[in-house]
């Protein structure tokens, strides 16, 4: 690990993904997996922002999934690299940095 006490961010959006992949009974494990995250929850400026980038990306044919443009627009908004094992998917984004894990 790079940076080890570096501050850890998840996506409303993420998160949901994430929790999609546990049982209802298991939402205390889904909790701790996560409790070193602090979840970025959405507004309106974020709002716009998914709404720019699935303007930009539906003109030049590039588009990507709902989920992924409002995670994109939630990395954009707090200046935040997103860091996926898709690098080449979220490239496609104007402006947002992207590492790979």
């Amino acid at each position: 690990m790079q940076h080890p006490n570096a501050p850890l961010y998840i996506s409303i959006i993420s998160l949901g993904e994430f929790g999609e992949g546990f049982a209802p009974t298991q939402q205390p494990d889904c909790r701790a997996c996560l409790h070193h995250y602090t979840v970025l929850d959405l507004d309106r400026d974020m709002a716009w922002a998914a709404s720019q980038i699935a303007r930009q990306l539906r003109s030049s044919g590039t588009l990507l999934g709902e989920n992924d443009v409002w995670i994109a627009a939630t990395a954009l908004h707090h200046n935040l690299a997103l860091v996926t094992n898709n690098v080449q998917h979220f490239q496609r984004v104007s402006g947002l940095q992207v590492a790979r894990y």
